[in-house]
């Protein structure tokens, strides 16, 4: 009796049954009479059509797999007498592998961008099946973005870009069945902010045929280079944060103007200017040393020096030097240093310098030894701060940190100042603003200002930092702020980088100032605000939410109006206690008079 094929089985090694996979065909043996397999023979049909060229084959790789095809197994065996009848498996169909996903952007190069169209491009992705693919760009200032700007064959996207900041986008490949995986999430900054202005340009040295300046270059992460004009001659644009010039005249002013550029050719227009004089040869007699070398206010952490200029005309500057390392070149009349050890010995020399190179050999110093550490309070003490009087609603305002000083021997009416600001725990990066009077000996102090409770003030959303600034002898306008937010504190607050504005105290309420995000970093979102002039300041996160209004402060009136209601309710019992009183003793004098009446008629 002829033996029977069993059990077939059609599988493939992808547990999909996709084109990746290799396909298997299984069967069994068996026979009534208990004879042994001798032989067998398979056959494969794909697409019911039967292939010859892969007889006696129970594999087929995936080189030979299509999707959307139908393969059929095919067996039959012998028992060494008799052949079986051929028997067929199910049919299998190979199905769809979805495309591999982009993993490359070619454009654009630079994260940053100063156009409203840009155009982003990316390989190609792959796909197994060979099919068309079309992809799905989506952009938008989402993380992740959700907006899906286009959706086609083509490997590049012409976006429009409608708003200053960062912008998010993605692309997923699809085959017209399954998409594949979504490409990493890049951003793009659409850049129109101008850079920075370079910070601390000074002369660092002269002779009667040399000058050589320095500055500090802006720190914007798309600073590309500093323009320099000679006397309103172009000379050359640099990375650099110094030049030198030479082959000058003798005794001859040179000024030194200097603007920066960005990687997106944004450009700043304020110049920087300096003026320098070459040494007269005549003129070999040095500056006056500084007088009334002070340490003016110390603490554990800061020492602050002030002392008075020579008065010689060609006066330049100071040479700074604490502990026999030099820190400084200044022309002001202070210097503070922060960032020190607690209850050690810092000794200041200072050496002047005039406009001709001359030096004057006799050093001024001055020795001064920081704070002790505070003791951390205990749990059971209420932790204080000093208390200094303000006029802020009338109140008492708490002073925290070394206060930061910037002094001027003369500022002209319309010169534009900036200048940076380095203290550990203080945001306020740069000050600049542009003076409205010709003045002399002016200054400018700015000081974490700390709220406390006996202040009737309220901010809605979560504080990041207060501060004060104050002028002497100097008014001001056009004011601007640039300062940094760390992002961990973003997130601390469930806040997003777009709810943090600079609020302005005046008039005894808090008014919004116009706040922007200029650019960030892995750290910190860095931000510019402008101003009408100096007062109290907050760097305030308030969810969109919550709007941003000026905030109601009572007024003295409202609160006096309350005052004397409360003194009127409390009056209110005394007088009815006293009208009772009253009464009771004018009854008890009536019935002694009537009782006096009744004895004397007896």
């Amino acid at each position: 009796m002829a033996p029977t094929a069993t059990s077939f089985k059609l599988n493939t090694s992808d547990n999909l049954n996709r084109t990746n996979g290799t396909v298997f065909g299984y069967f069994d043996y068996a026979d009534t009479d208990n004879d042994l397999q001798s032989r067998n023979e398979t056959r494969w049909f794909i697409n019911y059509t039967y292939y010859s060229v892969y007889n006696n084959l129970t594999l087929l790789n995936e080189t030979n797999t299509t999707k959307g095809y139908n393969f059929t197994f095919s067996a039959r065996v012998f028992d060494g007498s008799d052949w079986s009848d051929w028997t067929n498996s199910t049919t299998l169909t190979i199905q769809n592998m979805a495309p591999l996903g982009v993993t490359t952007f070619t454009q654009p190069s630079s994260p940053f961008n100063t156009s409203l169209n840009t155009s982003i491009a990316w390989t190609v992705a792959t796909d197994a099946d060979g099919d068309t693919l079309r992809y799905y760009f989506y952009i938008d200032q989402n993380n992740p973005p959700i907006t899906l700007r286009t959706n086609s064959t083509q490997a590049n996207s012409s976006s429009l870009l409608t708003a200053q900041g960062l912008w998010y986008y993605r692309v997923a490949s699809y085959d017209g069945s399954d998409f594949g995986s979504n490409s990493s999430i890049r951003n793009i900054f659409y850049d129109t902010l101008n850079p920075g202005a370079v910070r601390f340009l000074m002369n660092l040295s002269n002779t009667n045929s040399t000058i050589l300046i320095n500055w500090t270059n802006p720190t914007d992460t798309d600073f590309n280079f500093t323009q320099i004009y000679v006397n309103n001659i172009f000379e050359i644009n640099t990375t650099d944060t110094n030049y030198s010039d030479s082959n000058l005249i003798n005794g001859t002013n040179y000024t030194y103007s200097l603007r920066t550029y960005d990687k997106n050719n944004n450009i700043n227009t304020t110049w920087m200017n300096l003026s320098v004089l070459t040494w007269n040869n005549s003129d070999t007699e040095p500056p006056g040393s500084v007088r009334n070398l002070l340490n003016i206010s110390q603490d554990y952490h800061y020492i602050l020096w002030n002392w008075t200029n020579p008065s010689n005309e060609d006066f330049n500057y100071s040479l700074i030097q604490i502990n026999g390392e030099f820190l400084a070149n200044t022309s002001d009349s202070f210097f503070n240093h922060t960032s020190l050890t607690a209850s050690a010995r810092y000794t200041i020399n200072i050496t002047t310098f005039d406009i001709y190179g001359n030096q004057n050999t006799t050093r001024k110093n001055l020795t001064t030894i920081t704070g002790d550490i505070p003791p951390l309070p205990s749990s059971t003490i209420e932790e204080t701060v000093p208390v200094v009087e303000s006029t802020l609603g009338g109140k008492s305002s708490s002073f925290v940190g070394a206060p930061v000083v910037r002094s001027w021997s003369t500022l002209s009416a319309g010169q534009q100042v900036s200048y940076s600001i380095s203290q550990h725990g203080n945001p306020v990066n740069t000050i600049s603003f542009t003076v409205t009077d010709d003045v002399k000996d002016a200054s400018i102090v700015i000081q974490e200002f700390k709220d406390v409770t006996r202040v009737p003030l309220t901010l809605e959303g979560s504080i990041y930092f207060m501060f004060s600034i104050t002028e002497k002898k100097v008014k001001v306008k056009d004011v601007e702020y640039e300062f940094t937010v760390e992002k961990k504190w973003l997130d601390s607050k469930n806040v997003h980088a777009e709810d943090v504005t600079l609020f302005r105290f005046d008039n005894n309420e808090w008014i919004v100032l116009p706040t922007q995000i200029i650019k960030q970093d892995d750290q910190a979102i860095f931000y510019r605000s402008s101003s009408p002039g100096f007062s109290y300041y907050a760097i305030v996160a308030q969810p969109q939410q919550l709007e941003k209004s000026p905030l109601h402060v009572v007024s003295q009136k409202e609160i006096n109006g309350s005052s004397q209601q409360a003194q009127l309710s409390e009056l209110k019992p005394s007088i009815s206690l006293i009208y009772t009183e009253l009464c009771i003793l004018s009854i008890v004098f009536i019935l002694i008079l009537l009782f006096v009446r009744q004895n004397l008629k007896k």
